[in-house]
Parts: structure tokens; C-alpha cells; sequence
């Protein structure tokens, strides 16, 4: 069923990745471009990696919102070793922010700023 979450979660991120481009584009400095594990996976550009990043934090927010906290944190360890450093902190901030403030963020695009302004600070 994860593989299905991610697919489906590309559908969702383009118009993330679309309305936030720029914000986007302006944190390069957090993609790793000598990570062996992102190569492998044929990760070769930041908005690439980018895309996959939020991709697989919503996959582990569902995760913990089917299958509870350990299956979140299994699948955020799992993406960490595949060299997805910010899953953990983009998962938690999904978690804590998007998911318990649907009528705050009822869509993904309208939560870009916030996840985009603390991925700022890391």
C-alpha cells in the first residue's frame, strides 16, 4: 500500500511544486548532491529530491494515521537510510501542523509557506 501512497502522493505534490517553485528553488543549499544514496535512486536535482522528500513524508504521515506511531517511525527510518535526511522533520510538521489544521491548510498548496519557512531554518 505504500507504493500506492507514493505514486498517488506525485499527483499531490505537483501543484505543491508548481505554486512554491521559487521558494523551492531558493533552498538548494539543503539538497546533498553527493549523497550515494539519492544517486542510486537516480535523485540528481533538488527539485527532484524536493518532490520525493515531501512525497515520502506524506506516505509516513499516512503510515502513522493507518497503522499508528511505530509504522511512521519504521517508514521515516527506512527513508532516512535511503538518504531522505528531511523526511523526519517534514513528516512531524505534516503530522503537527497540517493534519490536526485541515480547516487552517485544507490543502496541501496552502501549507507550502509554512512547511517552505521552517525547511528555511534548517
Amino acid at each position: 500500500i505504500a507504493t500506492v501512497w507514493h505514486e498517488a502522493g506525485h499527483a499531490f505534490a505537483r501543484p505543491f511544486m508548481n505554486e512554491h517553485a521559487t521558494r523551492i528553488a531558493a533552498l538548494t543549499r539543503l539538497y546533498d548532491s553527493t549523497n550515494v544514496n539519492l544517486k542510486r535512486q537516480n535523485v540528481a536535482t533538488w527539485t527532484y529530491a524536493f518532490e520525493e522528500k515531501l512525497v515520502r513524508s506524506v506516505v509516513a504521515v499516512r503510515m502513522g494515521a493507518t497503522r499508528g506511531q511505530p509504522a511512521m517511525d519504521a517508514e521515516i527510518k527506512s527513508e532516512v537510510g535511503g538518504g531522505f535526511v528531511l523526511v523526519p522533520v517534514m513528516a512531524a510538521l505534516l503530522q503537527r501542523e497540517y493534519v490536526s489544521h485541515r480547516e487552517t491548510y485544507p490543502s496541501l498548496e496552502r501549507f507550502g509557506a509554512r512547511l517552505l519557512e521552517v525547511l528555511a531554518t534548517k
